[in-house]
């Protein structure tokens, strides 16, 4: 994946420009310029990116294994290391399905932690997504099937 632009409407609104030409990832809130890590991608994509590197070598997804991707927020283009924790069946609304669990653990005060569950069974689609905020409040997306069979 190689996004264009990514922006977050939470405080008023800020931008990520990812300039390829340039190789340069640049903020709309007056924040310096980055470099454009090659496979760089924004706090949404990563999760895309994550589901496509899994169904493309599964193998390189066993549990402790570490996973950096470049990544770029509003503020900031860093590495985002996620790990592998285990596989696990989930009871979602969508039914009971095996994933497989990968988290990124806050690195600074103000960071979200992130709980990406994967579906082997699904081509590795992401079927729950959990953000943690250091305050304890989070949001839990969590796959529901729209088969009506």
């Amino acid at each position: 994946m190689a996004p264009g632009r990514f922006s977050d409407k939470s405080r008023g609104e800020q931008a990520t420009h990812f300039d390829r030409t340039r190789r340069r990832v640049t903020f709309s809130n007056n924040r310096p310029d980055a470099p454009l890590a090659p496979g760089m991608q924004d706090r949404l994509s990563v999760v895309v990116q994550l589901s496509m590197l899994a169904a493309g070598e599964p193998a390189r997804f066993g549990p402790g294994t570490q996973i950096a991707i470049p990544t770029a927020s509003t503020r900031e283009a860093e590495d985002w290391i996620f790990r592998v924790v285990s596989e696990e069946d989930l009871d979602l609304p969508g039914g009971r399905v095996r994933a497989l669990k990968l988290e990124r653990l806050p690195r600074k005060e103000f960071d979200q932690k992130v709980e990406l569950w994967l579906a082997p069974g699904k081509d590795y689609a992401p079927v729950r997504l959990r953000l943690t905020n250091p305050d304890g409040g989070s949001v839990d997306q969590r796959w529901a099937s729209t088969d009506r069979s």
